[in-house]
């Protein structure tokens, strides 16, 4: 097997569990999970992993934190914006394509016009990915010149603030808006992760993580009362997500080997994988699996099997995706050679 010198194996493994995990919530968004009573084992364990699957964009976050982080204010850092969106607009043009053709769904001119700017469902990741991405040199600028108290004082405020949602919405007395700060927060904590490199014993990381995530599901069984599911953890923004990600993303991110040639690979396009599922999952549960996913209970045997089928077609997506891009750059480089 090839071995690219130049791929950390922690966090290429760390994207793959993420793009994993974000076909794994999607999984439990569509099969009945939170409409369903949180009241017995099968419903808890789904419950338990709602909070392991949660954190796939803070697990995307922290990776970006620990690979950006010295990322200064450049012609060569912002170019590669009109890379993403290229990347972006191609996928929402063919979920576009595929919602009229296939769905029969109709969109008028300024429907079409509009879906690109308001990043619906899953697009929702890319518009916060882009307004992150543009104030990375910004926040680097703050993360390379403080010393590690101030910056650990800094990672404290942004976790306190980012997380008083969780705790407004459980003691029910009110709401924050700062949760929103939540990409920043994962941001710097993967920077200081990258910056301070902490070594725990991988086995203790993992033994706490299990835990954690037990106790995350014991509290969402206390706090649903028997009811749907109210996860304590449900958000981005949560106390018990913060800590599961870290301790996650310490179990893996010091790998001590390089990375192989596969992981690489699906690493470097774990984004184009997000955005395929667009299409992906509604093939996947609408006209795969719509007649076995019928009931929370039932339908987790089928949890594998959908999940690597929407990874699979999601590759075929990304390989027309792929071909597309590539007859653009032959007609674009054809007319500059004429």
């Amino acid at each position: 097997m090839f071995i690219l010198k130049v791929r950390n194996l922690g966090i290429d493994l760390i994207k793959i569990f993420a793009i994993t995990f974000v076909l794994g919530i999607h999984f439990l968004n569509v099969n009945h999970f939170l409409e369903t009573p949180f009241n017995n084992f099968p419903i808890f364990f789904q419950g338990f992993l709602r909070n392991l699957f949660i954190l796939c964009v803070p697990l995307f976050i922290m990776s970006t934190g620990y690979l950006q982080n010295q990322k200064s204010i450049s012609n060569r850092f912002y170019k590669k914006i009109s890379s993403f969106i290229l990347t972006y607009c191609l996928y929402v043009t063919l979920f576009i394509i595929y919602k009229t053709l296939f769905l029969n769904i109709p969109m008028n001119f300024f429907e079409v016009i509009s879906f690109y700017f308001i990043f619906p469902g899953i697009f929702w990741f890319f518009g916060m990915f882009i307004g992150l991405y543009l104030i990375i040199p910004f926040l680097n600028i703050i993360i390379n010149s403080v010393t590690k108290k101030q910056f650990f004082l800094l990672i404290f405020i942004l976790i306190f603030a980012t997380c008083l949602q969780t705790i407004f919405e459980s003691f029910k007395i009110g709401q924050t808006f700062w949760y929103n700060i939540f990409p920043i927060c994962y941001y710097c904590l993967g920077a200081f992760i990258n910056k301070y490199k902490p070594n725990i014993k991988r086995i203790h990381l993992i033994s706490l993580l299990i835990f954690s995530l037990i106790f995350t599901t014991f509290i969402d069984i206390l706090i649903s009362g028997g009811n749907i599911f109210f996860g304590i953890s449900s958000n981005y923004s949560s106390i018990f997500t913060i800590i599961n990600s870290v301790l996650f993303f310490l179990s893996f991110y010091n790998l001590k080997r390089k990375s192989f040639a596969m992981t690489s690979f699906i690493s470097s396009i774990t984004l184009n994988i997000y955005l395929s599922t667009a299409i992906a999952d509604n093939i996947t549960y609408k006209f795969i699996f719509y007649k076995k996913i019928l009931s929370a209970e039932k339908s987790l045997k089928y949890l594998p099997l959908a999940v690597l089928c929407s990874f699979t077609i999601s590759f075929f997506i990304y390989f027309l995706f792929f071909f597309i891009k590539k007859i653009m750059y032959f007609f674009h480089h054809t007319k500059l050679l004429n």
